[in-house]
């Protein structure tokens, strides 16, 4: 499980590398929230994050900035998102590039539960009204 504190800067720590065969992946991550009135195929969140382990061999290291101001809430490429509170699904893609196309995606590697903790200071998105 994955627990995201909002607006704050968090590490996450996983071990990736026992399950890939790739020498020098990129891993992207997919967010997919949870338990909405509507749930519709655009809210795949798609993110990457460089890798800051020191010792990959035994972990990798990422690190999920969430800010309510400057924050992208459709993802993007080491940049800050703004999740909303709640329960997500996510998935770890490898790929051979950065990229966050589902094409480029070539093997799910980890799927589980993140929980995003704090109050949305946002406004209420009306697709989920």
């Amino acid at each position: 499980m994955i627990y995201i504190t909002k607006n704050t800067t968090n590490d996450i720590c996983l071990t990736l590398k026992e399950t890939n065969i790739n020498a020098s992946p990129y891993y992207i991550f997919e967010f997919i929230k949870q338990y909405t009135t509507l749930p519709l195929p655009e809210d795949s969140i798609y993110f990457y994050s460089t890798d800051s382990s020191l010792y990959t061999n035994r972990y990798n290291r990422f690190t999920l900035i969430d800010n309510d101001t400057t924050g992208s809430t459709t993802g993007g490429i080491n940049v800050p998102l703004n999740l909303k509170s709640g329960q997500y699904k996510y998935n770890i893609y490898t790929s051979d590039t950065i990229s966050l196309d589902p094409n480029d995606f070539l093997n799910l590697m980890e799927s589980g539960r993140m929980i995003v903790d704090g109050i949305d200071t946002q406004v209420v998105d009306e697709r989920y009204l």
